[in-house]
């Protein structure tokens, strides 16, 4: 199983407990991490390699520079270009790697993944909890087609359009990825990306 994650020296706290809570639920499995990151923080590093020998967790490491890729991209507040990294993992990864799970690094894995990984994408960019009647899904559980946005060059599309229509981004990166995969994506079911406010009973 290949599973992503994508953020900054500001999110390494949250994604510490992210990678703890699937690490804690998917102990029968073999992961690869894969973690694109603007630094690597020689500490975080040391880290995660001593996690390495006790976990079947492999970890690999993949830098993004401010490069023109990122140029001109919509960042506010505390969305920085970090929140953009997602969109190029068909181009950071190795090319024989065609599958991936992308999850958010402030969100708490409670179960095993491996079902949700099994997801059959046929002939989909990816698949994630929405809506296919609205077009909409949310972009912080993927389980990505790398080779179906690699032929059709996705990633180059989506910074594109997010590039091009920054008046129209209302969720930033996620605005762009919903106008650009438009509905080609299978729908998964909600207990594998839930608000906790939203799950809540009175």
């Amino acid at each position: 199983m290949n599973v992503v994650f994508c953020f900054d020296k500001n999110y390494e706290q949250h994604f510490g407990v992210a990678l703890t809570s699937v690490l804690l639920n998917n102990t029968q499995d073999t992961i690869n991490v894969h973690i694109i990151t603007d630094i690597i923080e020689k500490e975080l590093k040391t880290k995660l390699d001593h996690l390495s020998k006790n976990y079947k967790f492999s970890f690999f490491y993949y830098t993004v520079e401010d490069t023109e890729q990122f140029k001109d991209v919509k960042i506010s507040g505390h969305i920085s270009k970090a929140a953009y990294y997602r969109l190029i993992i068909p181009d950071l990864l190795p090319q024989n790697i065609n599958k991936v799970l992308y999850l958010d690094s402030d969100l708490v894995v409670i179960s095993s993944l491996e079902e949700l990984y099994q997801v059959n994408l046929n002939d989909y960019f990816l698949a994630a909890q929405g809506s296919r009647k609205t077009g909409y899904f949310n972009s912080g559980v993927m389980v990505l087609n790398l080779q179906k946005w690699r032929n059709e060059k996705i990633s180059t599309k989506v910074l594109d359009w997010a590039r091009e229509n920054k008046e129209k981004l209302r969720h930033w990166d996620q605005t762009a990825l919903n106008h650009v995969i438009a509905s080609n994506f299978v729908t998964i079911d909600r207990k594998w990306n839930t608000e906790v406010d939203l799950s809540q009973k009175n």
